[in-house]
C-alpha cells in the first residue's frame, strides 16, 4: 500500500510539474503573470479531463509541500510550478469567423443584457470547438447556455482576442451585437392572484364611531323622566 501510494504520488507530481511549467494551455488553463494557477481552477481542470488521474486538494497539496517543494510552489489559494517554459502566445490574433463560449444558466438574462465581461485577474477563453466550449463551461457548473460569437465580425470592430496554443482564444470584453444564443424561456403567468392588500399587509379594521352619550360629559347628570315629574309634583308645579 504505502509503495502504491508513492508511485502515484510521483506520478502526480510529474503531471503538476507538466500542467504548470510545460503546458497549461493543453488543459484550458490560464496562469497569471506570475505562472500561479488557482487550485479549484486546477483540480476542475484536472476532473474534467478525460486522460487525468481523479485528484484531491489533500494529494495535490502533500505533493507540493512534501514531495516536490524544490519543483512546485503553493500559497493556501494557488499553486505554480517553478520552472516555467514560455507560454505560446500569439498578441492581437486574427480568429476565426465563429469562436464558442458556455455561460451559467442563472447568468444568461444578465450577459443578454449587457454583454461578457471577463474577470479581474482572467480573460474570456473561447474556442472554435462546440464541444470544447461545453467542457469548460461545466467547470463552473452543470447547467449552460452556449453563445455563438461573432469573432471575425468583433475583431474588425476593434475587439482584440490573442492566442495561446492553438485553439484558445481569449479576450477581455465581449459586447452583445457580437454573440446570439437561445432565447430565453417565458415566464409563465402568476396562478390564482389574490386581491392586493394595503402597503402594510394588514387589512385595517375600521370600528364603528360611538353614539352620542351627553350625560358623560363633564358637568351634566343623567336626565331621568321620573325623577323630574316626582319633582315637580312636590314643588306643586
Amino acid at each position: 500500500m504505502g509503495a502504491s501510494h508513492s508511485h502515484r504520488q510521483e506520478d502526480l507530481v510529474r503531471l503538476l510539474v507538466y500542467v504548470l511549467g510545460v503546458s497549461p494551455q493543453e488543459f484550458y488553463l490560464l496562469p497569471n503573470d506570475q505562472g500561479w494557477v488557482s487550485i479549484k481552477e486546477l483540480l476542475r481542470a484536472l476532473e474534467h479531463d478525460p486522460h487525468s488521474p481523479h485528484v484531491r486538494e489533500s494529494s495535490l497539496k502533500e505533493a507540493a509541500l512534501i514531495l516536490a517543494p524544490e519543483q512546485l510552489e503553493l500559497t493556501p489559494s494557488h499553486i505554480r510550478a517553478r520552472i516555467r517554459r514560455p507560454l505560446p502566445w500569439e498578441y492581437a490574433a486574427t480568429p476565426p469567423g465563429q469562436l464558442f463560449y458556455g455561460v451559467k444558466a442563472k447568468t444568461y438574462a444578465h450577459v443578454l443584457a449587457n454583454g461578457l465581461q471577463a474577470g479581474e485577474q482572467s480573460a474570456l477563453i473561447l474556442s472554435p470547438s462546440q464541444d470544447l466550449a461545453l467542457r469548460l463551461a461545466r467547470r463552473r457548473g452543470p447547467e449552460t447556455v452556449m453563445l455563438t460569437v461573432q469573432a471575425r465580425k468583433a475583431h474588425e470592430q476593434g475587439v482584440v482576442f490573442d492566442l495561446l496554443g492553438t485553439d484558445m482564444y481569449l479576450c477581455q470584453y465581449l459586447d452583445t451585437r457580437f454573440f446570439t444564443g437561445p432565447a430565453l424561456p417565458e415566464t409563465p403567468p402568476p396562478k390564482n392572484k389574490k386581491p392586493a392588500l394595503p402597503e402594510s399587509g394588514v387589512i385595517p379594521f375600521i370600528l364603528p364611531p360611538e353614539p352620542s352619550r351627553p350625560y358623560k360629559q363633564k358637568g351634566l347628570k343623567k336626565e331621568i323622566g321620573w325623577k323630574n315629574a316626582r319633582r315637580k309634583s312636590r314643588r306643586g308645579d
